[in-house]
């Protein structure tokens, strides 16, 4: 069961990267902050490859990293924007739904057939989301009231589709190399890519110690990359999004603590209705 610890690892890091995010983006502008922090993701998972050792690259390796780069250039975008929209405990749990699309992109793409328990759990996680549209009202048509009148959540729900297409492509290109080595090569190219759209968009030039620091924030979705491909490389992939997506849990502690977002409660009872919900698919 090391996969799960690897996926609850990624949980953690995932939720800190959001919610750092969440901060800088305050402060600098969305590209330099993408741009920096996957240079610096870069570096640091270029060292990892040099201590751990460069893998043997199999047939195929960069087809695979093209499609899953490119979509997650795209995903990134919608993140940041949808952060900026939304709070963060409206706009996050929409990833949730990440293992429910993944019922339908896995067996597509990689022939992961879920199970009725499967499907049990996705319903339990949809009825999870419903309720948290609701926030602190009764109202049953709530959460469709705000969905359509909140480009956050609208935003981070494509966010939750597109990853469970690159998740799907990430398992493979890993499984054609090895975890910090499909890291290393997206990071680089999405460094590459939002350091030349910062540059092109003419945005505003940000001060050495905030750039630094901005910077070491890609320390933090390098280590959850490696622990979610490591995570997949035994397991299947709607398991390890599913728990991945515990990363709920500590994102409603972020966004009380850090950003001093109210009405959490009923959010937060129904983020633990959707984490039993992906609990029941990875038992399925």
């Amino acid at each position: 069961m090391y996969w799960a610890a690897f996926a609850f690892g990624s949980a953690f890091t995932h939720a800190t990267l959001y919610a750092l995010t969440k901060y800088y983006l305050k402060h600098v502008p969305r590209y330099f902050f993408l741009g920096v922090s996957y240079l610096f993701g870069a570096i640091a998972l270029l060292a990892a490859n040099l201590i751990v050792g460069l893998p043997v690259i199999q047939p195929g390796f960069i087809s695979v990293v093209a499609v899953t780069t490119s979509l997650n250039i795209v995903a990134a975008m919608l993140y940041t924007r949808a952060l900026e929209q939304s709070d963060i405990s409206l706009a996050f749990p929409m990833l949730a739904f990440t293992p429910a699309f993944l019922l339908l992109t896995s067996p597509l793409l990689r022939g992961e057939w879920p199970s009725p328990l499967g499907v049990l759990g996705v319903l339990i996680l949809v009825l999870g989301a419903y309720l948290l549209g609701l926030g602190e009202t009764r109202d049953p048509l709530s959460p469709f009231r705000n969905f359509s009148k909140n480009r956050g959540m609208q935003q981070m729900l494509l966010v939750a589709f597109l990853f469970s297409i690159t998740s799907n492509f990430d398992k493979e290109a890993t499984l054609h190399s090895s975890p910090p080595f499909t890291a290393l090569v997206m990071f680089s190219s999405w460094a590459i890519v939002f350091l030349l759209f910062h540059v092109l968009r003419g945005e505003r030039k940000v001060p050495k110690k905030l750039a630094l620091q901005t910077g070491l924030v890609g320390l933090v979705p390098a280590a959850s990359a490696v622990l979610q491909n490591a995570a997949m490389l035994t397991a299947i992939v709607p398991y390890v999004m599913a728990i991945k997506r515990t990363s709920l849990l500590f994102n409603l502690l972020y966004a009380r603590f850090l950003f001093d977002e109210q009405q959490l409660r009923q959010r937060g009872i129904a983020a633990l209705i959707m984490l039993v919900g992906a609990g029941m698919i990875l038992a399925a």
